[in-house]
């Protein structure tokens, strides 16, 4: 097993695109950060959308998980399961006394830990960015919470939202990871995996709009329903767990329901060797 991993980690890093991922890591975080200097000139910095150094790596990553992160997870899975398959490189692993299984295991691993290395240097630009860019206020406001936040609070804050950001990426991941298992080239595993977030980002306004459509008083939370799509958690519903301590229970039954259902499905797929022959 270790030696399978570390086979799929010298394989991810030898491909150009990854170390690419993370040389893009500063440029991205810059212009968010110029973005939200624009965006202070027109806020009062008791406005949760005011952006400081304290609260800047929550800001940014706000800004760009829906997106640069699940699109990074994405690319970097389809480049790890589609294309090798395209490629045949799989038959090579198949013919070896290896547990089928367990190559599905490293390979998400390899993939989870990728991600979790892009959050932490996300993270650390972030606060060096910041440093350079930002202000300094004691008090921060977010959103969802009445009470300010000083500097140690804020701290913690953005780990747990980093952290939550993170179990977010996971979910994903088995989705893309499902996608990209049973594509038969990167074009559909792609276009595929790209609809499905597409469709996660529509369906939380499409939802909206149609309850307000029917003007039919309906015995449901709107939130909740709002909340079935993964990305709207990661653009409300970390925010709303951290601030109101509301719905983190929900929240956290949905991240594992789709975790479960897709983890199974790619693990079940992956210990049938005649799928990949």
């Amino acid at each position: 097993m270790y030696k399978l991993f570390l086979c799929e980690w010298q394989k991810l890093w030898n491909k150009k695109s990854t170390l690419l991922c993370f040389l893009c890591i500063p440029l991205i975080i810059f212009f968010t950060a110029q973005y939200y200097l624009k965006t202070n000139t027109i806020l009062k910095p008791t406005n949760p959308e005011f952006t400081s150094f304290y609260n800047f790596p929550v800001a940014a990553i706000q800004e760009q998980l829906l997106f640069s992160f699940n699109i990074l997870v994405i690319f970097l899975i389809v480049l790890s399961v589609t294309e090798e398959y395209k490629s045949k490189q799989i038959r090579m692993i198949l013919i070896r006394p290896i547990n089928l299984s367990d190559i599905f295991i490293v390979k998400y691993i390899t993939i989870i830990i990728i991600v979790f290395l892009f959050l932490i240097t996300y993270l650390l630009c972030s606060y060096f960015i910041g440093y350079i860019l930002f202000s300094k206020i004691n008090k921060i406001k977010i959103f969802y919470c009445n009470n300010t936040l000083n500097a140690n609070q804020m701290l913690l804050y953005t780990i747990k939202y980093y952290s939550i950001s993170f179990l977010t990426l996971c979910t994903m991941s088995t989705i893309i990871f499902f996608i990209s298992t049973i594509s038969k080239s990167v074009v559909i595993a792609s276009g595929t995996s790209i609809g499905i977030l597409m469709f996660f980002i529509i369906y939380p306004t499409f939802i909206e709009i149609f309850f307000r459509f029917i003007k039919t008083p309906i015995n449901l939370n709107l939130i909740k329903l709002k909340m079935l799509s993964i990305t709207q958690i990661q653009f409300e519903g970390i925010a709303r767990i951290l601030g109101s301590k509301n719905y983190s229970s929900y929240v956290f039954t949905i991240l594992f329901v789709y975790f479960f259902t897709f983890f199974s499905l790619c693990y079940y797929i992956y210990s049938k060797k005649d799928y990949y022959i």
